[in-house]
């Protein structure tokens, strides 16, 4: 599994041992990160999710905020199993906010939950009670776009997101073992000794997305290339966005 680092999964060991890499899939790995890049698409792509930067601007901090550097905290689910999977636990969740405050001196500290979320019927770690004097707690679903736009730096559990933000060349830092850290590009802070090649994230997003993953057109069931299922799917999510309905525009209140 993807996200079970209890052991070696089938993307580690495809990162660990190589021999897959080509000049062609290395081009198709930079077309693809582009493309995903250019669509704003993310994990979860619900159009009732806000824009942290709106959020932000609109809110009691902003003028506080000003210049000052963006540092994102991202909360998962208390029934997210895969903060145990990336052999984490609850304590990870103010070990991290504690390090984000003390690592990151006149940053503006912004706790959000994780977008890969449901928009409904969360209960995060941090979010869950109130936070320390200083820290902004956006309770309201952002979208991951908006996220990576923001952020000048990332620190996070396990969540995608956090791969999504190394894609972008923002500063990810790691409090437990996700798929795409322990390969050099991160800043870990839960060692994986068994990852021991340093890979890029065009080389973790080429195993992960265009070797490990499989794709398929959801209307006559073939198998298709990451290319055609990101176009199907900007297609389906700019449908959703037009048609949403718009008193579930606004996300409801935390």
């Amino acid at each position: 599994d993807l996200y079970d680092a209890t052991a070696p999964s089938e993307l580690e060991l495809l990162l660990e041992k190589g021999g897959w890499e080509s000049d062609e899939l290395a081009r198709e790995a930079e077309s693809g990160i582009a493309a995903l890049h250019r669509s704003g698409l993310s994990l979860d792509n619900d159009p009732r999710r806000s824009s942290l930067g709106s959020l932000l601007d609109a809110g009691p901090t902003s003028d506080a905020a000003g210049d000052r550097p963006v540092v994102v905290v991202i909360d998962q689910p208390r029934s997210d199993d895969t903060v145990g999977f990336a052999l984490a636990g609850p304590g990870r969740f103010s070990a991290m906010l504690q390090y984000a405050r003390t690592e990151n001196p006149g940053a503006t500290i912004v706790v959000v939950m994780d977008p890969a979320a449901p928009v409904t019927g969360v209960t995060g770690h941090l979010l869950r009670r109130p936070l320390p004097a200083g820290i902004v707690g956006i309770s309201e679903p952002v979208t991951g776009r908006s996220v990576i736009e923001r952020a000048d730096r990332l620190y996070t559990v396990c969540a995608h997101l956090g791969f999504e933000a190394a894609l972008a060349d923002i500063p990810v830092v790691c409090f437990g073992l996700a798929f795409y850290s322990g390969w050099g590009f991160t800043d870990d802070r839960l060692v994986a000794s068994r990852r021991t090649r340093r890979r890029s994230t065009a080389d973790v997003f080429a195993a992960a997305y265009l070797r490990y993953s499989r794709y398929y057109d959801p209307k006559t069931g073939a198998m298709i290339a990451f290319a055609d299922a990101l176009a199907i799917l900007e297609r389906e999510v700019l449908t959703e966005r037009t048609t949403a309905d718009p008193a579930l525009a606004a996300p409801p209140a935390a």
